[in-house]
Parts: structure tokens; sequence; C-alpha cells
């Protein structure tokens, strides 16, 4: 079993952090959908910009709505929303299995994390093993799960409210030591949604390392993971910045 499909029967939700029209055109999304289990994507302008500078499959379009007097704002609009059509007729299925559920981010300690990876810049720690982030998340994950499962959203639920999940977005790895799938394994959890660069999916549906997704009893231990991780940022990194 391919370990996209092993996420997506643990409960995570796979979403590629793409979309152009060769992606479109060629067929391979829909190979993504089909043999992958990407279940959703990620737009924005700048992926639209990204795309469009770089690929020669806009240009025809482009031509013919700049021949009609169209400005480049509009131009850019209607080529990501013909974009985005395509797309969202290539989820339909996805989208009737699911009963139309629509998954959200829930954003949790932003303010708190933000403020930890100011400090971590200003210290320029030596190495930190991705153990840090690592933590965080981990702790964050719970903290979703507790919200999630309280009595207050119970009630929710039996009004006809939909599950929310958490969103790990653009799960790449930057670090060329680090494995590709580095970040996949670590945040390996159900009832949440992944976001990742084609890269990193092609390198997923090859990889034999995500055997295990994160049990609730080994949360436990994430906020002392996240503390020790961070008086070790402390000690190493803040004093070598000195």
């Amino acid at each position: 079993m391919r370990a996209t499909q092993l996420l997506h029967n643990l409960g995570q939700s796979i979403w590629l952090d793409n979309i152009t029209r060769d992606l479109l055109g060629s067929g391979m999304l829909k190979t993504y959908i089909d043999g992958l289990s990407v279940t959703g994507l990620i737009s924005n302008p700048t992926i639209f910009n990204h795309a469009i500078k770089n690929s020669s499959a806009y240009s025809a379009a482009i031509r013919k709505k700049f021949a009609q007097n169209k400005s480049g704002e509009t131009v850019f609009l209607e080529l990501a929303l013909e974009d985005l059509t395509r797309a969202a007729d290539l989820f339909r299925p996805t989208y009737d299995r699911t009963n139309g559920s629509v998954t959200t981010a829930l954003v949790r300690h932003r303010q708190n994390l933000g403020r930890r990876q100011r400090t971590a810049c200003s210290c320029r720690p030596r190495e930190l093993n991705h153990k840090l982030g690592t933590a965080i998340a981990m702790r964050t994950y719970k903290a979703a799960r507790d919200v999630l499962s309280s009595p207050r959203w119970h009630r929710i639920y039996n009004a006809g409210a939909y599950l929310h999940r958490l969103l790990w977005a653009s799960t790449g790895t930057k670090d060329p030591t680090a494995s590709d799938v580095l970040y996949v394994k670590a945040l390996a959890a159900p009832f949440t949604v992944k976001s990742m660069p084609e890269s990193t999916l092609k390198a997923l549906a090859n990889s034999k390392e995500v055997d295990r997704f994160w049990p609730m009893g080994e949360l436990r231990g994430s906020v002392i993971e996240v503390r020790r991780s961070w008086h070790q940022h402390r000690l190493t990194g803040c004093s070598a910045s000195r």
C-alpha cells in the first residue's frame, strides 16, 4: 500500500500546494486524485502568478483576452477562475462522497508561536534538528483535538456542523540534508489536512517511512517535549549569539 493511501486511511487529507494549466491539461492532477489519494489543493495569487509566468499553456488565452481590451487584473482573475473551475470538477466526486463538507484550518497558539519564532531568529540557533517545530505542532494538535472534542463542539455537531480539521500547510522539506518526507511523517495525524508540493507528494508515494500516526496517548508528553526543545534552543542558540 502506498504511503499516501495509508495516510488517507488514517484520516488525514492530502492536498496539493499547486495548480497549473499544465497540471490540469496533462491529466496529472486526476492521476494524483485517483492514484495518490489527493483530495484538495491550495490556491492563491502567488501560486497562480508563478504558474502563468513559467508556462506557455496560458499564452493563447492571455493574447485573446488582451485583444478584448481586458485589464491585466481581469485577465489574471479569469485565468485563475478557469483553472479552479476545472480543478473543482475533478474534485467533485470527493465533494459528493463527503456530503459537501468543507475543511477549514483551526488556528491556535499563533501569536505565541510567532513570538517564539521571532526570538529563534534573533538568537540564530546552531541546530535544533527540526525538533522544536514538530514538538510545537504536536502541542497544537492536542489543543485542537481538545477543543473539537469538547461538549460545546459536540452540541455544534448535533446541530449539523461538520468536523473542522487542523491544516498543516506546505509540509515540504527545505533542508537538503533532511528526508524529503520529514514533516509528512512527523505530522501524520488523523482529522487533519496536509498540503505539500508535488516533489514531496511524489517522494511520499514512493516512501516506506510513513508507518504510523500519533496515538492520543503519545501526545501527553508533547508539552514536555516542547519545553525541553525550547530550553535547549535557549541554551545553545542564544548563548552562541552572545
